[in-house]
């Protein structure tokens, strides 16, 4: 018998489809709870707390891209993660730049993606501490957003900065990196522009592409056994970087930047 350890909710119109992604969590460990729609899932976690957020995304009531902004907008709010069948470019590339940490497509591998599941809900929890808000764990993607953006600290070169109050045009930020390409790496800049809701995928991938190391650890990462899922192997920067999120970027970039310091300055 696989003891649970985390709670998820499943947010799926389709009864076959909620039942079989419940198994799935199931057999991971996870204790599964189902709404038909967004409303119904808002109601549940009014009241309830879960580890999960599974949710597809036409629902009638509230869909689940509307659950999902809702959803980020939580200080203590649950792992989220997309299934859906609506494969849209410009979708995807919302959600993830919204926050949403996951986005996965059916067909589904029901074994993999529960899998998966276990793992990034584990890393989500180690990040997230909600019993110890006064205790910041080190900082990490996850919790760029929740950092003030006028906070300065002796890190502030480790950690990436939070995404700022007004909107810069790409001109003035392409400006800004120049200006900063001399005092800081590629990683530190990546870090940057991975929190700021304006970069295209464009931008980062060609900044990620000017570092050969943190290119192979994207590409890495990217076909992971916790990322490929049922996707096939591929050495695609690009692909790579959607399929991983800014998010996943940023702490990527962090983790590489940090890697290279001095020990006197860690």
């Amino acid at each position: 018998m696989v003891l649970q350890t985390f709670r998820s909710l499943v947010v799926d119109d389709e009864s076959i489809s909620r039942q079989t992604v419940g198994f799935a969590l199931i057999q991971e460990g996870f204790s599964c709870v189902y709404a038909a729609d967004g409303e119904e899932a808002l109601r549940r976690l009014a009241v309830e707390q879960f580890d999960l957020v599974v949710t597809d995304l036409r629902m009638p009531n509230k869909n689940g891209h509307a659950l999902a902004v809702q959803l980020l907008k939580e200080e203590k709010r649950p792992f989220i993660v997309v299934h859906s069948s609506v494969d849209d470019p410009r979708l995807t590339k919302d959600l993830l730049l919204r926050g949403v940490d996951d986005i996965v497509y059916k067909p589904t591998n029901y074994a993999a993606f529960a899998a998966k599941m276990k793992s990034l809900v584990e890393r989500h929890r180690e990040v997230v501490r909600p019993d110890t808000e006064k205790n910041v764990p080190q900082p990490v993607a996850n919790d760029l957003a929740e950092k003030p953006a006028t906070e300065k600290t002796a890190s502030a070169m480790v950690s990436c900065p939070a995404s700022p109050t007004n909107r810069e045009s790409v001109e003035e930020r392409r400006s800004d990196m120049t200006i900063l390409a001399s005092q800081e790496t590629i990683a530190e800049q990546v870090c940057l522009l991975a929190t700021q809701l304006e970069t295209s995928p464009e931008e980062l991938i060609a900044m990620i592409s000017q570092d050969a190391i943190l290119t192979a650890e994207v590409l890495h990462v990217a076909n992971s056994a916790t990322y490929i899922g049922n996707r096939f192997h591929s050495n695609d920067l690009r692909e790579s970087v959607l399929r991983l999120g800014y998010r996943k970027i940023g702490e990527i970039a962090q983790n590489l930047h940090a890697s290279k310091l001095p020990l006197s300055d860690q």
